[in-house]
């Protein structure tokens, strides 16, 4: 799903995309929200997935979308954690160490 090659600003996502460790073809990266990539995720039997945080990609909405809070939060919900694009489906959390 990703060229390897491809150019984000995100050093998170640099970093993923530039290891041997993980099998990037079946990673999803979500146009817009590469600054929101805060890690991967590792399960056994299933391929790695990008971790996103959940208030990094309200930041991004609302500040590079113009959207307000509730209609980022709707957003969220119903156009990105609700959309399932096969086994890479990215992850997203809630980090609570803040």
């Amino acid at each position: 799903m990703v060229d390897k090659d491809d150019t984000f600003d995100n050093p998170i996502l640099k970093k993923i995309l530039k290891s041997n460790k993980h099998d990037v073809e079946s990673i999803i990266v979500l146009e817009g929200l590469t600054d929101a990539v805060v890690g991967i995720s590792e399960r056994w039997g299933e391929v790695p997935k990008l971790v996103y945080d959940k208030d990094l990609i309200m930041d991004i909405l609302i500040d590079n979308e113009g959207m307000t809070e509730d209609e980022a939060i709707e957003h969220f919900y119903y156009n990105i954690l609700g959309m399932y694009m096969g086994e890479g489906t990215p992850v997203y959390i809630t980090d609570f160490r803040q």
